[in-house]
């Protein structure tokens, strides 16, 4: 490639360098304040974003596109591995699931998706630009498509960190969670490619759409069984041949391997991670030897990762309306909260205990920012919806952790006790 300054190289290098051990310093002053750490990671990348604008002119990278592209390559990497080792703790309280809050919400989270289909229209009439200024109809229903999915999209990283820190983990509360949010990401991952048929369609048709769904799902149910085979496989040796190595490179392999046939695919490469995480999470020797030394490595290196490239991707040339955003993130916050509120409170009766968890669900984080990256980069939204997406995400993370928390504090003192974390929570 075509290098145009090499004093620019050698000054961009150096600020890079530096800011790595600022944030190094930084992590560490600020580990034990209340502020959740994610929003420092974002802010740091938003810091480091105006100077790393020179690294892309190095390549000649100038449109935002070709940024967020690069972007999106680089964190899902991050994500991808975060979402592999929280299937461990899934795996590892799986039997205490509770399947009448699991179907509780499920059909919240459908409720959402159905109201927010009803309802785009509606919300694009009041907040314009969250769309493009002339769309074709098939356009619109694309963009509408992602519009219900970015409201039902669940993080399972971010929850099972919040979970961990919380030592909530293996608790029924946070298993059925965790099971919930995987499945209902599933979903996502199968129905998202619609949208690109949509679009082509001047009229709506259904066939090519039930086609696109039945082939994302075949695709992934054939994944899921190689990959299951293959890890039955290794579990099956490495409990007579324990290696800490070799199931640390057999996680990795395995991973990048289905994410990237998955992507091949045409199903996106979170679904292929999801996919790799569901089958390495039920191995018990991959969950004692490799698994672990993955965690660590994405409690200090991933997730400030993951978040600093979404801080250095929050820099645009367009004028973006905060308008549009705040009807975003209200509208898509009153459906999730309230859908899965009301689903839940129709099993338990408990009002306090169903709207926790309606606010749990609205939890988007990195699923919801890989979301919008992969749906601008496809030109299915425009910058405000993106903007919109990202903020959502970012926002209802700090959200949830803060609700949790405060919960889990008072458990704590209650008479209630630890019954209460097991339980209530």
């Amino acid at each position: 490639m075509y290098i145009k300054n090499v004093e620019s190289i050698i000054y961009c290098s150096l600020i890079l360098i530096l800011s790595f051990f600022a944030f190094i310093f930084f992590n560490a002053k600020l580990f034990n304040t209340k502020i959740p750490k994610i929003i420092l990671y974002i802010i740091f990348g938003i810091f480091l974003g105006p100077y790393s604008l020179n690294v892309e002119d190095w390549f000649e990278l100038h449109r935002v596109g070709a940024r967020i592209g690069e972007i999106y390559a680089l964190s899902n990497v991050a994500l991808g591995f975060l979402i592999v080792t929280s299937f461990s703790n899934i795996r590892s309280a799986e039997k205490q699931v509770d399947l009448k809050s699991l179907t509780s919400y499920m059909a919240g989270t459908f409720a959402a998706l159905l109201l927010a289909l009803s309802t785009s229209h509606i919300v694009l009439r009041i907040a314009p630009g969250l769309t493009f200024p002339s769309q074709t109809v098939g356009e619109e229903r694309a963009t509408i498509l992602v519009l219900a999915l970015a409201v039902i999209v669940t993080s399972v990283p971010f929850l099972t960190k919040i979970f961990i820190d919380l030592k909530m983990i293996g608790t029924t509360f946070s298993s059925t969670v965790l099971v919930s949010a995987c499945l209902l990401d599933i979903l996502i991952w199968a129905v998202f490619p619609i949208s690109d048929v949509l679009r082509t369609q001047s009229q709506f048709d259904l066939l090519p759409v039930l086609t696109s769904l039945v082939m994302t799902l075949t695709a992934a149910g054939a994944l899921f069984l190689v990959t299951f085979s293959l890890v039955k496989l290794y579990d099956t040796w490495a409990q007579r041949h324990e290696s800490r190595q070799i199931g640390i490179a057999f996680i990795i392999a395995v991973s990048l391997a289905a994410a990237l046939t998955s992507a091949s695919l045409g199903a996106g490469l979170l679904l292929g991670m999801l996919i790799a995480g569901l089958c390495l999470g039920r191995a018990k020797s991959i969950a004692e030897n490799g698994m672990p030394f993955l965690a660590k490595l994405a409690q200090w290196i991933f997730i400030p990762a993951y978040f600093i490239l979404v801080g250095r991707g929050l820099v645009f040339d367009n004028a973006i309306s905060i308008y549009d955003i705040a009807v975003f993130l209200l509208w898509s916050s009153a459906l999730k909260i309230a859908s899965v509120t009301v689903t839940h409170f129709l099993m338990s009766k408990n009002a306090r205990q169903s709207f926790l968890n309606g606010v749990v669900f609205n939890t988007r984080g990195g699923p919801g920012l890989v979301l919008a990256t992969v749906a601008y980069s496809m030109n299915l939204i425009n910058v405000n919806a993106f903007s919109a997406f990202v903020v959502a995400s970012i926002l209802t993370a700090p959200v949830t952790e803060l609700v949790l928390r405060y919960r889990a504090d008072h458990a704590k003192t209650s008479t209630v006790g630890d019954a209460a974390l097991e339980g209530t929570l």
